[in-house]
């Protein structure tokens, strides 16, 4: 996880110990690598961290929980780009900070499959944004990361 990525959902270097606030984090996509990784530092400074994943067959072969995720995380199969979703998890769960990381990869895909691709890359970051804003969400981060980082993991 790179340290600026850490930094913006509240986790600077010397900020991973020990301290849990009172507030909620969604984390968007948040079953794949990098989800992984960083919502189990996300448990150790929210009181509750709440993962979002579709589980898509081409990362996730098996929709299931992936074994990655930490014990204390809420996670839930759901398609982000559903207003529905949102409209539910906001009135519920109120989170403070929104960390983004859905996102369709693969090169290949993005031109033989651009609907799904543009579907969740772009739809789905607009769907984020307009349902967390003025409901209470303090903080969104989208984050971008090339497929060169997720296929060497």
């Amino acid at each position: 996880m790179s340290l600026e990525l850490g930094r913006r959902a509240g986790l600077g270097p010397d900020d991973d110990a020990g301290m849990v606030s009172d507030k909620t984090c969604v984390v968007t996509g948040g079953a794949g690598f990098i989800g992984c990784a960083l919502s189990s530092r996300l448990v150790r400074r929210f009181r509750r961290v709440i993962v979002l994943d579709i589980l898509h067959p081409q990362i996730h072969p098996s929709p299931v929980r992936p074994d990655a995720l930490h014990d204390a995380i809420d996670f839930r199969r759901v398609d982000v780009t559903s207003p529905d979703v949102w409209d539910e998890l906001l009135a519920e769960a109120r989170p403070e900070v929104i960390v983004h990381l859905a996102a369709e990869t693969g090169t290949g895909q993005s031109l033989t499959e651009a609907s799904r691709h543009a579907g969740l890359n772009v739809y789905g970051t607009a769907i984020v944004r307009f349902m967390a804003k003025g409901r209470g969400s303090e903080k969104m981060e989208r984050c971008s990361i090339p497929d060169s980082v997720t296929a060497t993991s």
